[in-house]
């Protein structure tokens, strides 16, 4: 880990024979430090380094941070605590982090940009010197393959897609998600198990079989929806493009005089009941009969 600025107190002669005082207490300073001081970063993606500003046995300290030497095509922000800030106080023997996030743009290149992070406390200044790569395209990648990419059913079906993962880079824990129209619903599970997941891993040059199971609403009209399932994990990304034809279904309803089936009626004596036919469906019935 990288250190800015420390100050140490001197320790006392000890004379013959004595034992030396414990110098683990005796260290006083404000430190500026991270745990990457140089990394690489992809175009296009944001890069979240941590920092930390700590205060060892002195009285609080207010700490103004300064960025500089990042590229102006580049955007960058400090935040603590989910906010952008621009200065902290850090009490006594305690600690405050502090996120600094890059975001290069597509096509950018450079290595080892030298970039200057400064905590100005006081009359004193912690300095941070951070080296910034920009990494290459990697190799490999993610392949997405559907054994069905288009399937049809009525607004009552459940809609199971198949896709097989091909990871041809490094193992890592790859996240799911289904871009879906409003009102559909989405699950996804491994191979053919019952089990829900949101995510699964996969080794360097394997393949799993992830089921996507879509439920469009039973309102859902007749017509082509589109499904996009996508794949992300160890700077990889990969999409498949799906899609669902919802036949249009009949629904017959029938209905009385509030809401009711029955009615009262005299021997000997002519009584009508009105009755309520009614589609609710998304397509025309071939033929309805009354009994």
């Amino acid at each position: 880990m990288l250190m800015a600025v420390a100050t140490v107190l001197g320790y006392p002669a000890v004379a013959p024979g004595q034992e030396p005082p414990s110098r683990t207490a005796e260290l006083t300073g404000f430190w500026l430090t991270t745990p990457h001081p140089e990394l690489a970063i992809r175009p296009g993606e944001t890069e979240t380094i941590p920092l930390t500003l700590r205060n060892s046995n002195q009285p609080p300290q207010r700490a103004s941070i300064e960025v500089s030497g990042i590229p102006q095509d580049w955007k960058w922000s400090l935040k603590g605590g989910n906010r952008e800030v621009s200065a902290v106080m850090v009490a006594p023997d305690a600690t405050q982090e502090v996120n600094l996030e890059l975001s290069p743009p597509e096509g950018a290149t450079g290595n080892r940009i030298p970039i200057s992070v400064r905590a100005r406390y006081g009359n004193e200044v912690a300095d941070l010197p951070l080296f910034v790569s920009l990494a290459g395209e990697q190799e490999g990648g993610l392949e997405l393959k559907s054994e069905l990419p288009a399937l049809r059913g009525t607004a009552n079906s459940t809609f199971s897609f198949k896709v097989d993962v091909k990871n041809d880079g490094d193992e890592s824990l790859f996240n799911l998600v289904a871009n879906v129209p409003d009102g559909f619903q989405t699950r996804f599970k491994r191979g053919y198990g019952s089990e829900e997941i949101t995510g699964l891993p996969i080794e360097a040059g394997g393949t799993e079989t992830v089921t996507l199971e879509v439920t469009p609403p039973r309102s859902a009209p007749a017509g082509r929806y589109p499904v996009v399932m996508e794949v992300s994990g160890g700077g990889a990304s990969a999409a498949a493009e799906l899609s669902i034809d919802v036949t249009g279904q009949a629904d017959i309803g029938l209905t009385g005089p509030q809401e009711r089936l029955s009615g009262d009626a005299v021997a000997g004596k002519e009584a009508s009941f009105p009755f309520t036919l009614a589609n609710t469906g998304s397509a025309s019935p071939r033929q309805a009969t009354v009994l």
